[in-house]
């Protein structure tokens, strides 16, 4: 859907993005899989709809959503394909009170802590209010919710036996602007703006 045509809309809910690859989502489903077998409960992310967050933006007037696609274009005008890597499995805020598990992803070539970074800084220029956390590239697992909590045993075995996995590689030559609207059954994301790097290797 366009701007364009959601005359009716007053807000968007947006965040930016990189896509994964479906080899990634399939790790995603396993390590799901994997977990939920052992008892632990939670409210587990759709590998389907599974996504690397770079920068949330919350409610946004319609009419300002082409303004941003435009500046996260300009974030990424110089930017080159390059490759990031899966990591270890983590909680925030630390395994012993997790409330969310985690896929940490590699970032070798420190590209996407500058996108981040350029994304930042333009969202701030543009009045946003500053991401006070720091950038964690990481794919959500499951969120925990308190009722939940003690089903998480034996957490760091778990963690120990999935790190045995081998890495898969991300290769990144765009990002995405998302809409997200909020619904019993969980998030819907609808793709605002694909913004492809301009160069290449």
């Amino acid at each position: 859907m366009r701007p364009e045509d959601a005359a009716t809309q007053d807000v968007w809910r947006l965040f930016v993005a990189v896509d994964l690859p479906d080899d990634v989502k399939q790790r995603m489903q396993i390590i799901r899989e994997v977990l939920q077998r052992a008892g632990w409960r939670g409210r587990w992310t759709k590998p389907e709809t599974m996504h690397l967050t770079l920068r949330f933006f919350g409610n946004r007037p319609v009419e300002s959503v082409r303004n941003l696609a435009d500046e996260l274009r300009s974030s990424v005008a110089n930017e080159v394909t390059f490759k990031l890597r899966t990591g270890v499995m983590g909680a925030f805020p630390n395994a012993r009170r997790p409330r969310v598990i985690w896929l940490g992803v590699g970032d070798p070539s420190g590209m996407l802590s500058r996108i981040a970074s350029a994304i930042e800084q333009r969202s701030r220029e543009m009045g946003l209010e500053p991401e006070e956390r720091p950038f964690s590239p990481h794919l959500t697992v499951a969120r925990v919710q308190p009722e939940d909590r003690e089903t998480i045993t034996n957490i760091d075995r778990h963690f120990e036996d999935l790190d045995r996995l081998k890495p898969l590689q991300i290769a990144v030559d765009h990002i995405t602007l998302y809409r997200s609207e909020l619904n019993r059954s969980g998030s819907i994301y609808t793709v605002v703006k694909q913004i492809d790097f301009e160069a290449d290797t």
